[in-house]
């Protein structure tokens, strides 16, 4: 709805089936452009290490704000945030993108580096270790989870605030399980990763079965979501007594895709379908490593 709203007040018609893909994009360095980037950093944490136990448990707040970010921005990102603007009347990168008066096709954006006003990211992270020894060995247990409060930027100082926490790129939460099993020169690992459930609905202002929603007349289904995303790794580790370390393992053990999506966010360089391309996904499928190490 609010894409719809923003192309109908820059006088696209509402059956405009869109126009030619070929734009002239510019973009260039940013020498005698940019400024020093500057940031802020607040931190409070504490410990917890109870005596009856070989336990320990952190918890770290953190906000960091950052002032004159440098960064680049892709032809794709300038239009996608100009036309889906809550401020479009006044959102300052409308001003990059011109459009064919006649035909109303996009005919040059202006792209390249700039110092952008502001990014802000709080948040808490936790860890929880535990160690005992078992009659095979001693057990070593360890979970990281990172919350995000928010994660938001500000292109220029009249630029809206946009808060992208829970959306793809940005989960709100995310995890890293550890257990391992030392048992005489031999170590067995198991790690998980979880990555929480994001959406991107909200930002786009539309729903998964949003009625509004067509392609040649058909109802279409907008994908834009993902559920909780979990990996698995396992491995086991030798060291032998001429100083050489032996691992062997498989990473992505049972072959987790990436969360299929549609555009935009999506990529077809997946090994099926359309699939959210963020590096929280891991794009490699199921694989077997060896490693080997000499200590001199």
């Amino acid at each position: 709805e609010l894409l719809a709203n923003n192309c109908a007040a820059d006088g696209i018609p509402g059956d405009f089936p869109g126009g030619n893909i070929t734009a002239t994009v510019t973009s260039g360095g940013g020498a005698g452009v940019l400024e020093a980037e500057t940031s802020d950093a607040l931190t409070y944490g504490l410990v917890w290490m109870p005596e009856f136990a070989d336990f320990s448990f952190s918890a770290d707040y953190f906000e960091i704000e950052i002032e004159g970010e440098v960064t680049l921005l892709g032809a794709a990102t300038i239009v996608s945030q100009c036309y889906n603007s809550e401020d479009f009347a006044n959102e300052p990168l409308c001003a990059q993108v011109t459009r064919d008066p006649d035909d109303f096709s996009i005919t040059d954006v202006e792209g390249g580096y700039l110092n952008i006003a502001n990014q802000m990211n709080r948040g808490v992270d936790f860890k929880a270790v535990y160690t005992t020894d078992t009659p095979i060995g001693n057990l070593y247990l360890s979970y990281d989870h990172t919350v995000q409060i928010e994660a938001s930027r500000q292109l220029f100082a009249d630029s809206q605030r946009l808060d992208y926490t829970g959306e793809f790129g940005n989960p709100k939460h995310v995890g890293n399980f550890n257990a391992r099993l030392s048992y005489s020169d031999w170590d067995f690992n198991w790690t998980a990763r979880y990555i929480g459930e994001v959406s991107n609905y909200e930002r786009y202002g539309v729903g998964e079965y949003d009625d509004t929603l067509s392609y040649r007349g058909e109802e279409v289904r907008l994908v834009m979501h993902s559920d909780a995303y979990i990996t698995h790794a396992f491995s086991v580790a030798r060291t032998f007594d001429n100083n050489i370390d032996l691992t062997f393992g498989v990473a992505n053990a049972f072959d987790k895709e990436p969360p299929r999506v549609s555009a935009p966010g999506g990529s077809r360089i997946s090994r099926r379908g359309t699939a959210a391309f963020y590096s929280q996904y891991d794009w490699l499928g199921r694989r077997v490593f060896l490693n080997l190490g000499y200590n001199f």
